[in-house]
Parts: structure tokens; C-alpha cells; sequence
């Protein structure tokens, strides 16, 4: 049975991108059954439920709730419950089961040839502590065949916010270190090349001087442009504004491209056509200067997407 209701709205979208499809999630209501996704297509909002009783075949079947969800660049839909990955299909308000049997699952993110997952082993730390202890495990799954990688990473390092290259061959995220003491704590923007195994530090910043990243909760503090190019959020102490820096690993280019964000604590960002596309956890708005605003999706969005057509 199809899951899905249409709502016709007015568009704000320029005509250059109006093509855009906008996937997004609404705030998830406390013991609920269903999570309400939304796309955004042409000026036109189509919603799907997703039923969350498939977690009940699942191995860890008390855990009935959507802690994580990701969108692969064509719009594929993954979510966990923390310890089983599923793909939820938009049109036919159906779930299949990806993998199960995983254990806190921190971190979950997609392209259109592979699922990424952050974990941690050790079952006897709690939510918290999993996402900040040493020795995280990086998987890497093929949405086509199943077949499972596991990924080295380097003992030391925890993640969030991670994001991948477009050849798959770095990703970038956020370390934490000092997490439980605020006046020590720092965050570290880092790239590890998968294939040289090697971490660089590109930019930091020291919770005492309101300095970070984004939020841990932030779907995307970082996009990718291409294989060398991403741009990345951060907020830096003393400024009443954020951020979005512009990075070139191969010449290590390191520009502000666009300095007045005036929403610190942003859920996510994207770009495409010359256009940043913001998401506050309520509205999904489009901005070329940061200041002048479009708004595409006005309530409901805790968190979203740009996918492409």
C-alpha cells in the first residue's frame, strides 16, 4: 500500500534550480510508529510514512526508533535504529533490512555505491560514550552486491558529521577531543585518504573561544564540490555569524566563501549553482550572499537533502 499524500504549495525556487529535489524529515514525535518524510519537487511537497515496525525482526528489536537517517546523492533513503541499517523505499512506503546485528551506530551516510557506518564494538558503553571512545569502526557496504568492508582507521580518532569525496577516496569529520570537559575541548576538521591511510588536520577550533564545527547532531557541516574540493561550516569565536569555507586538497587552498551565516546552529548545508541551500531544523531556505533568503520548505524540516534530479 502506497504511503504517500501530495501538498501543492507556492514555489520561492529561482527558475535555475528549480529542477532540485529537496528530501526532508520532520521531528519525530515520542513514541511514535511512523516517521513523515517529505520531497520537495517543482514547488510541490510529497510526503511518505515510514512504518518503524520493522525493527521488531531486527536482532536489537527494543530499539524502535529512528536515530539516524541519510540520503544518497540520487535520493536512496537509509535509517537506523542504532543497530540495524534499512532502506526505505519513498513510493512505496516499504523497508528492507541492509544489515543487522551492529552495535551503536554513530555515523551513516550514502553514496549511490556504498553505505557508510560508524560504530563502536565495546556493548557496555553507553549512547555518549560510544561516539567519543577510542577504537570507532568504519564499514563500508555496497548498496548493489551486500558485500560488507571494514575500513582502517586510526585508533585515536572518533567522527561525526562525516562526509565522502565524490571518488570515495576521502572522507572528512569532525574529532572531538576533550569531549566531557568544556574547557579543554577542541574540534578538529580532519580529511583521512582511504587509500594512503594518512589523517590531516585542516582547521581547528576551541570550545572556550565558541569555536566549532557544527553540532554533532548536523546531517552535513561538510560538502563535497568533486573528488579534491568540499566546502565546510564553522563558526568562529566572537563573530556573530558562521562561516562556509572553501577547501583544495591538492593545493591546499583555503578561502571564506561566504562569511554572514546568520544561524550558528544550522542542522546542515549544500550547494549547487552557485546556490547554498541551509536547513535550521525548521525551514529549508536557498541564499547566494547568506543574507538575502528564499524559502523553499517553511515548516517541518528537522532535517534535509539535496538530491539530485
Amino acid at each position: 500500500m502506497k504511503c504517500v499524500i501530495l501538498l501543492g504549495f507556492i514555489a520561492f525556487m529561482h527558475q535555475s534550480v528549480c529542477a532540485q529535489r529537496i528530501l526532508f524529515k520532520e521531528r519525530s514525535a515520542n513514541g511514535a510508529t511512523t516517521e513523515r518524510f517529505g520531497k520537495y519537487v517543482d514547488g510541490v511537497v510529497q510526503f511518505s510514512y515510514c512504518p518503524l515496525n520493522v525493527v521488531q525482526y531486527s536482532t536489537h528489536n527494543s530499539f524502535t526508533s529512528m536515530s539516524q537517517w541519510t540520503s544518497s546523492p540520487s535520493g536512496a533513503i537509509y535509517w537506523t535504529n542504532g543497530f540495524a541499517i534499512y532502506k526505505y523505499d519513498f513510493e512505496l512506503g516499504r523497508n528492507q533490512l541492509v544489515i543487522d546485528k551492529l552495535f551503536r551506530v554513530t555515523q551513516l551516510v550514502a553514496t549511490d555505491k556504498h553505505i557508510y557506518i560508524v560504530s563502536h564494538p565495546d556493548q557496555s558503553l553507553d549512547a555518549l560514550s560510544s561516539r567519543y571512545a577510542k577504537g570507532q569502526k568504519l564499514l563500508r557496504i555496497n548498496t548493489t552486491t551486500g558485500k560488507r568492508e571494514q575500513i582502517s582507521v586510526p585508533d585515536w580518532v572518533n567522527f561525526a558529521n562525516l562526509s565522502i569525496s565524490a571518488d570515495e577516496n576521502t572522507i572528512s569529520f569532525i574529532h572531538t577531543i576533550n569531549h566531557d570537559d568544556e574547557s579543554l575541548q577542541e574540534q578538529q576538521f580532519c580529511l583521512y585518504n582511504l587509500v594512503s591511510k594518512k589523517v590531516s588536520i585542516i582547521d581547528q577550533g576551541q570550545f572556550t573561544n565558541n569555536e566549532h564545527f557544527g553540532i554533532s547532531q548536523m546531517q552535513n557541516s561538510s560538502v563535497w564540490l568533486d573528488s579534491n574540493r568540499l566546502l565546510y561550516y564553522k563558526c568562529e569565536g566572537g563573530k556573530a555569524s558562521g562561516t562556509i569555507f572553501y577547501y583544495d586538497i591538492n593545493n591546499k587552498t583555503h578561502i571564506a566563501w561566504l562569511k554572514s551565516i546568520d544561524d550558528k546552529n544550522i542542522t546542515g548545508f549544500s550547494y549547487s549553482n552557485r546556490w547554498f541551500y541551509f536547513f535550521d531544523g525548521q525551514k529549508v531556505y536557498k541564499t547566494k550572499d547568506g543574507i538575502n533568503r528564499e524559502v523553499m520548505v517553511e515548516w517541518g524540516a528537522q532535517e534535509a537533502f539535496l538530491v539530485k534530479q
